[in-house]
């Protein structure tokens, strides 16, 4: 006979039968890891690292509706529209911390070496500045609409992105605003400004970027013409001088690796260019012409591999390849290049 009741027994039972039901639950499997995609042609074949700063500390990135830099000690910087303003990771794609707070909604920067010093600049579009920070963030100075640059009032003034020159010169483009691109002294003194919206050549209809392009012997300024779809070269003083590639998807931003070039394409892709300006590649390119240029698409929806709104980008020394997309959510992209 039983050393239990029966109803004590049924209990155990009961509870036995729920406790293996906790087991099983809890031995269930995870959910596959997101694999890694290749994208890229030619010599240009990149490989994702999924994951690779995602993780925030709890801090919301916000829309990342900027740009993307390197130190010299490896670090990245991703600016946002968000509070956290400038987003700091370690090359591993670890977390670090954020700078500049108050000026959030920085949409373009770059980082220059000055006397053993590294500084930010970058176009301070929802302050209507240009900026020069410390890499903690602390402003340098800021810089206003020029009195004599052809915006009607400071509040029309709407600058999207800064270069440094060799000299010191800054060269800072109203890309929002009336497409000019103002020249400031080392003392923040303003020149002269050039360029102006149009269609002809030496004319801008959104100057959206610009770079200090080295690889002709004399440095160039190298244009984001975004809605004329084309990239173009001006001399120092702003002078114009080519067009340098045409028939693009209304780039963003250029970073440069050796003799070639890579453009962020707001409507969905990537495009690596040869010193012609022709292209050798494309990375990232979506089929889903809904997508392209869509701030709304959900991070349940993103994909390996595949690009949406491309905005900033930063090509490593080593061939890496980062892209940080205008988007709500925040979408910063790391590619490996394969050899």
């Amino acid at each position: 006979m039983s050393a239990f009741p029966r109803r004590d027994f049924l209990a155990l039972a009961g509870a036995g039968l729920a406790a293996s039901s906790l087991q099983r639950t809890a031995a269930a499997p995870e959910p596959p890891a997101i694999q890694p995609a290749r994208t890229g042609n030619g010599d240009f074949v990149f490989e994702t690292l999924p994951g690779w700063g995602a993780t925030t500390g709890g801090v919301a990135s916000g829309p990342t509706h900027g740009g993307i830099a390197r130190d010299k000690a490896g670090r990245i910087y991703a600016s946002t529209d968000g509070p956290a303003s400038v987003l700091v990771y370690g090359a591993d794609g670890k977390f670090s911390h954020t700078i500049a707070k108050e000026f959030a909604g920085i949409h373009q920067l770059q980082i220059v070496e000055e006397n053993g010093e590294e500084f930010i600049y970058a176009a301070w579009l929802v302050g209507k500045r240009a900026v020069k920070l410390k890499l903690d963030g602390t402003p340098v100075w800021t810089m206003g609409a020029p009195d004599a640059g052809g915006a009607k009032s400071a509040d029309d003034w709407k600058p999207t992105a800064v270069v440094r020159g060799p000299d010191g010169t800054v060269y800072v483009c109203d890309g929002y605003g009336s497409s000019r691109i103002h020249v400031f002294g080392a003392d923040q003194t303003w020149k002269k400004s050039f360029a102006g919206n149009g269609r002809e050549d030496g004319q801008c209809r959104n100057c959206h970027g610009i770079s200090l392009d080295t690889r002709f012997g004399q440095p160039l300024l190298l244009v984001m013409d975004r809605e004329n779809l084309r990239l173009s070269h001006f001399d120092l003083d702003g002078k114009f001088v080519a067009h340098h590639s045409q028939h693009l998807r209304r780039p963003c931003q250029v970073s440069f690796h050796g003799e070639f070039a890579a453009v962020s394409e707001i409507l969905g892709r990537v495009t690596i260019l040869d010193k012609t300006g022709t292209p050798v590649a494309f990375a990232g390119d979506n089929p889903n012409r809904k997508q392209w240029d869509n701030y709304g698409v959900p991070r349940s929806d993103f994909r390996e591999g595949v690009f949406y709104t491309p905005h900033g980008i930063h090509w490593e020394p080593n061939g890496d390849l980062l892209v940080s997309e205008w988007n709500k959510e925040g979408r910063i992209s790391r590619m490996r290049l394969l050899a």
